[in-house]
């Protein structure tokens, strides 16, 4: 008769891994949101102003603030879907550990 023998065996989810992941990630989605509004931003809004006067300059100028603005709010938004995905993920694996250790100890 075969015998098994097992000494180790690991499935799971890496919690400091997901952690530092969003963490990065975070931290990357921050700087490119406030990338959008750094110096190059200032500099086009300054030529704008020191060359083009008027009301359609200054619907040119709303306009670009505004979309700036929705690139970093959309930023942020993906930013939270990948978070509340981890999130999730680690909740199902969590319950399925869950499951698996009750059907063991029956």
């Amino acid at each position: 008769m075969a015998e098994l023998n097992m000494s180790n065996a690991t499935y799971g989810r890496d919690t400091a891994g997901r952690k530092k992941l969003l963490t990065d990630l975070e931290g990357k989605i921050n700087n490119a949101v406030k990338l959008l509004k750094g110096k190059e931003f200032t500099d086009i809004k300054n030529v704008v102003n020191a060359n083009w006067s008027g009301v359609d300059a200054d619907k040119f100028l709303d306009e670009i603030e505004a979309d700036v603005s929705d690139l970093q709010n959309s930023y942020k938004k993906a930013f939270d879907i990948i978070q509340a995905a981890l999130e999730m993920d680690a909740k199902n694996f969590a319950a399925t550990q869950e499951n698996v250790a009750s059907s063991i100890n029956r």
